[in-house]
């Protein structure tokens, strides 16, 4: 009895010791959810402030936090689905109605001969009776064989040899010398290979002309048919019964929906299907996103966690120190019922998501079938059409005299069966055709098998040995799969070149059948009446579609999506003006205080930050997790590693894999390093727990490579599938941290500032010491009354001094910098482009080239927006730390420079700084060294920009648009002549336009869309009458913005989008894009190339080389476009770089490349290590 309690608390005993090394293993995991508490409850203030200040879109909140494409998903939510619901049951009732009416009366097997007869009807009535009738076989077959010369061009010994090939493969030997020689044939015959597979790929285009040509012969054929079918015994009076019996049936139809108003419901369903779909395109990148406005809530009922989060015991002792939280629980309750209807909302995505994805198939049937009801034309379908045609059909069958002669017919099908053995030789071949293009052209499978191939040694070797040598080469499955394609082809070319040998003999025609049996006078008959036979053909498709429109099933199944969407546009729409309300609310609570969160001063961006730095630990644990896996990935095996390092299509996954065992080890070593380095931290205050950011940011990581190894080890025989399998489970890892040191740098420094708040909020600041001052003595009151008289003298003075011009100026750019709000900034920051100029030059970007600290603090005192980009997507302080200019580091730094800003390689400023400098950059080490000091002196400090300069209006310089209105435009050009011009100079600032009674632009002149893409301020020319009026108004040009712009008959509403990126110096739109024009005329060069360049683009003077850029390259801002771009004035074949495979080339005509330039739509890869656009290194 004592041996079983034993056994049982030894393995207590066990089970509590594996529990603690677990506990040990997970701190890194522990930490991260403890951090991950103060990481919601941030966000939430910050989604809260946002709502109250109304400086956040709630749709877009709502998109990010359902992950799909904030664009379509809002196309998708101006779709009414009860408008849908309310037709669709309208139309069910209607089928209902015609079913009652006819459902007796007809039957689908009868509505399918009613739709043979029609077509039949048609075919009479076609042109072809008259063009076939005078044809004979013979001429149209020389016609064909023009084009089939080509088609023979593979070697007959070749492919002999590979078939014999294939049989020796399967087991067929012929012996050992002879297969030998099979061996030594194909072994030297890789470009012959080569050769014929490019030939056969070329097979289906030149098939298909020659069976057009052929398909007059095919037509005889159905002429013959359609006689031997109408001289069946009562056939002619049984397709008058029938007609008959159409006509009564169609006019029930026709009574019942031709008062029915007429709906687009077809349209709207594919709308909403396209738009859905659209909206559903995720990133396809296998790494997290970066979340702007909801990183801290990672998982779906993150947000629900909040209020238990102020509740748990982390933050009771972490950050609120034990007081009450109940306030900030108060000041998030509109939080909370967010979250509440954001569960719904997202409960509702789901059903309709689902729903919507099993039903796609009906949905696209439905709408097709809707379609062609809706667009039916009754009016067309009036009694009088059904009383000509039983008119004409009895007159004109009366001319039919029924079977030929058996003598013809035989013969007829005699030398069809020959001709009809050819074409459908030549089409198997083209099937052929299709399918070794598939197989091949998909991949360089076979090359690589044909290389190893040829290097297997013959001798001494039995047919067996070689045999299973053969079975071990790489891609040998695939190649196996070819051979024996080329087996078959070489029967199929023995079978094309005989049938074709004996069609040459045969000559056939359909004349003495069509004349003998009546048929062509029936024809002509019906034609001479003008018989409309597609017309009735139509009406029976019509009858067709209707009756099988909306079964039972099929109206439910589209019913019940479309419910699911109403009811997720109800909870969304719901959401968004409960969240549009909570401003206005707060605006009449009668406390009228200030809500507490939003003294947490820029709260979305250190959300951001925050919440995206913890991403990136959790990428680490989720690491950590799959160490057995990665350490599995070291083991690949010989076979493996060799094919990933010589013919992995990605550069840097071959360089990586040269020595990768160590490397990821070296990095679960430094996982498991900060995993015990957390343990230390969880006691901690927050301060000390913020180090883990630090230590995560020493962690090096490795390259992507496995979703590129997965990639390329997929289609690979089964001695791959082992690692393939692992490579699987590891692609979706982001394991490239050192690129992620930017956002564990931004998470660290938000600490700090959050950290402020809250102990602002829970009052555990420091207080202020309290100075008593006693008494004083009679000197002392002297002096203090001296000091008073004489601070009033000054205050005096800079009272006096603020009475003045320059006075009112300078308080007023004190009081925005410690007082003012972000947008008192933007207001001044929009005139940049002008103001940061001097000579056509950034005098920030000027002054770090020129290396001159003085002219630089010069330009950052003055307000120069100091986070401009040159036109390689760097920033002045990227500069200065890669070139090693300390002292504009340090100027930069104190003066505002984002520190965490990404530059268009993902690059923060500090990681400009090169890794290996003390090895690549020897003579500059004391330079780097000083410059990594300043950022670690300044990394726990925030500096705020300077205030911009105010454009004084006599700086302005306005062009006004010749078609305004002359009379004003004079008035106004006469108040204002100094700032005026008639034409556009350098030094343009605005740009007056005549805007129609909706207030945006209406335009299809190219200048003008240049010149918003310039960054001209664009105004409305209701900006003159006013200033006529008042010309204290020219300082309010922004009062008169044109904020939308309409060309080509769409609306964007990018204009100041444009005029603001340009102002501020965002990263070029077009950098990384190298355009190319392909056009006989181009009237609006010279415009065009000017957008490109303005944009960081490269104009291409001849056509670029492909072999010269990277393949996966892509634009900064357009991961989704190939680096070239095409512009073409449609008139060119350019089908060739449409399909590249590589998707290397964007084609555009000029209207597509400026509506693409309108929409100003970014899709930024937030990869780290972005593909040169060139392979010899970036433009």
């Amino acid at each position: 009895m004592r041996f079983p309690q034993l056994s049982t608390l030894f393995l207590l005993i066990l089970g509590s010791g594996q529990n603690a090394l677990g506990a040990e293993a997970n701190s890194l995991k522990l930490l991260y959810d403890d951090l991950s508490i103060l990481s919601r409850v941030t966000n939430a203030i910050a989604l809260e402030s946002a709502a109250l200040q109304k400086s956040v879109k709630v749709r877009d909140v709502i998109t990010e936090l359902l992950q799909v494409h904030n664009g379509n998903f809002s196309e998708l939510m101006k779709i009414d689905p009860s408008f849908l619901i309310e037709t669709l049951d309208g139309l069910f009732e209607t089928r209902k109605q015609i079913m009652g009416s006819i459902g007796q009366t007809i039957s689908i097997e009868e509505l399918n001969k009613l739709k043979d007869f029609a077509e039949m009807l048609v075919d009479l009535t076609a042109d072809k009776f008259n063009y076939e009738k005078d044809l004979n076989s013979k001429d149209i077959v020389e016609k064909a064989m023009a084009n089939t010369t080509t088609m023979v061009t593979c070697d007959k010994d070749l492919l002999t040899n590979l078939s014999d090939f294939s049989n020796f493969m399967q087991g067929n030997t012929k012996g050992g010398t002879a297969d030998l020689a099979i061996i030594k044939k194909i072994k030297s015959s890789k470009q012959e290979i080569e050769n014929c597979v490019q030939t056969v790929s070329g097979y289906k285009e030149t098939i298909n002309r020659t069976t057009t040509d052929l398909s007059s012969i095919v037509g005889m054929k159905e002429i013959l048919d359609l006689v031997l079918e109408l001289s069946k015994p009562n056939a002619v009076m049984t397709l008058s019964t029938r007609l008959n019996k159409f006509q009564k049936i169609f006019l029930e139809i026709l009574s019942v929906v031709k008062n029915r108003e007429k709906t687009k419901v077809a349209r709207m369903i594919e709308k909403t299907s396209k738009a859905l779909k659209n909206s559903l395109i995720h990133d396809h990148t296998h790494h997290s996103h970066h979340y702007h406005l909801t990183a801290g809530f990672p998982e779906k009922e993150d947000m629900s966690r909040v209020t238990d989060d102020l509740k748990s015991d982390w933050f009771k002792q972490k950050i609120s120190m034990g007081k009450s939280t109940k306030d900030l629980e108060a000041a998030l309750v509109p939080f909370s019922q967010f979250a509440d209807k954001m569960k719904v909302v997202e409960r509702n995505w789901s059903f309709f998501q689902n729903g919507f994805v099993k039903a796609e198939k009906k949905l696209s049937s439905i709408a097709k079938k809707l379609n062609f009801v809706e667009n039916y034309d009754y009016e067309k379908m009036d009694p009088q059409f059904f009383k000509d045609t039983e008119t004409f059909f009895t007159d004109c069958f009366k001319r039919f005299k029924g079977h030929p002669y058996d003598a013809d017919i035989t013969s007829f099908k005699s030398g069809y069966s020959t001709l009809n053995s050819f074409i459908e030789s030549m089409e198997a071949i083209s099937v052929l055709s299709v399918e070794m293009t598939d197989l091949i052209f998909t991949s360089s499978a076979l090359s690589i098998f044909l290389d190893e191939f040829e290097e297997v040694e013959t001798d001494k070797k039995s047919s067996s040995d070689l045999r299973d040598e053969i079975n071990e080469l790489t891609n040998w499955d695939t190649a196996e799969q070819v051979f024996k394609m080329f087996q078959r082809l070489k029967m199929l070319q023995d079978t094309y070149l005989r049938f074709r040998k004996e069609s040459n003999s045969v000559n056939i025609s359909i004349q003495n059948i069509g004349i003998s049996s009546g048929i062509y006078e029936t024809s002509s008959c019906l034609r001479n009446y003008k018989f409309d036979a597609n017309r009735l053909n139509i009406t029976v498709v019509y009858m067709e579609k209707i009756t099988d429109l909306l079964e039972n099933d099929t109206y439910h199944v589209l019913k019940n999506v479309l419910s699911e969407f109403a009811e997720l546009r109800i909870a969304l729409l719901d959401t968004e003006k409960f969240v549009k309300g909570i401003a206005s609310r707060r605006q009449r609570d009668v406390s009228k205080q200030k809500s507490p969160l939003l003294k947490l001063k820029d709260s979305v961006k250190l959300s951001n930050h925050l919440g995206n730095g913890m991403r990136i630990l959790k990428e680490m644990i989720e690491a950590l997790k799959l160490q057995d896996t990665l350490l599995d990935s070291t083991n690949y095996g010989e076979t493996v590693n060799s094919v990933i390092k010589s013919k992995n299509p990605a550069q840097h996954v071959q360089q990586f894999w040269e020595g990768s065992s160590s490397k990821i080890r070296k990095m679960i070593n430094d996982l498991k390093i900060l995993d015990s380095s957390a343990a230390k931290y969880q006691k901690q205050d927050l301060v000390e727990i913020g180090k883990i950011f630090d230590n995560a940011a020493k962690v090096q990581g490795i390259p992507e490579v496995f979703p590129y190894i997965s990639e390329q080890l997929e289609h690979m025989n089964t001695d791959y599938q082992i690692a393939f399998q692992n490579s699987e489970k590891l692609k979706h890892l982001d394991l490239e941290f050192s690129s992620h040191k930017g956002e564990l740098s931004a998470a660290l420094l938000s600490l700090d500032p959050i950290k402020e708040f809250f102990d602002d909020l829970f009052g555990l600041s420091p207080n202020n010491s309290i100075v008593t001052i006693n008494q004083s003595s009679s000197p002392t009151l002297i002096i203090i009354v001296c000091i008073s008289v004489l601070l009033v003298l000054v205050i005096g003075a800079l009272v006096a001094y603020g009475f003045t011009s320059s006075g009112r100026k300078s308080y007023r750019r004190l009081y925005i910098y410690y007082f003012g709000k972000q947008q008192d900034y933007e207001k001044r920051w929009r005139y940049s482009l002008f103001l940061d100029r001097s000579d056509g030059k950034n005098v920030l970007i000027d002054a770090v080239r020129e290396i001159n600290s003085v002219n630089l603090l010069n330009a950052v005192k003055r307000g120069a927006y100091v986070n401009v980009c040159n036109k390689f997507g760097n920033t002045s302080l990227h500069v200065a730390t890669r070139r090693g200019y300390s002292d504009l580091v340090e100027i930069l730094i104190k003066n505002g420079a984002d520190r965490t800003f990404l530059n268009a390689q993902n690059k923060t400023p500090e990681q400009m700084i090169p890794e290996n400098y003390q090895t690549t950059e020897p003579e500059k080490i004391y330079r780097y060294v000083k410059i990594e000091q300043i950022y670690n002196k300044y990394r726990n400090r925030k500096f705020k920009q300077r205030v911009p300069m105010e454009l004084p209006t006599s700086s302005f310089h306005i062009f006004i648009d010749l078609r305004t209105d002359d009379r004003i435009t004079n008035e106004f050009t006469a108040c204002f002549q100094s700032i005026t011009s008639d034409e556009v100079m350098p030094t343009t600032t605005h740009c007056i336009i005549k805007t129609g009674e909706n207030e945006m632009l209406e335009t299809d002149d190219m200048n003008i869309l240049a010149w918003i893409f310039s960054g001209i301020i664009i105004v409305k020319d209701a900006w003159m009458t006013e200033c006529i009026r008042d010309k204290k108004l020219i300082s309010k040009d922004s009062n008169f913005l044109v904020e939308k712009v309409k060309y080509s008959g769409t609306v964007y509403d990018t204009v100041i989008q444009w005029s603001n990126a340009m102002a501020k110096g965002t990263i070029p739109y077009l950098y990384g894009v190298h355009v190319v024009i392909v056009m006989k005329e181009c009237p609006n060069l010279l415009t065009l190339a000017s957008i490109v360049i303005i944009q960081g683009g490269v104009v291409l003077d001849t056509f670029p080389e492909k072999g010269s850029y990277n393949k996966g390259s892509h634009p900064y801002h357009h991961k989704n476009h190939g680096p070239i771009f095409i512009l073409h004035d449609g008139n060119t074949d350019l089908s060739f770089y449409k399909n590249d495979p590589d998707k290397m080339f964007s084609l555009f005509t000029e209207k597509e490349f400026l509506m693409f330039m309108l929409k100003r739509e970014t899709n930024i890869d937030t990869r780290s290590k972005l593909l040169p656009i060139l392979v010899e290194g970036d433009d």
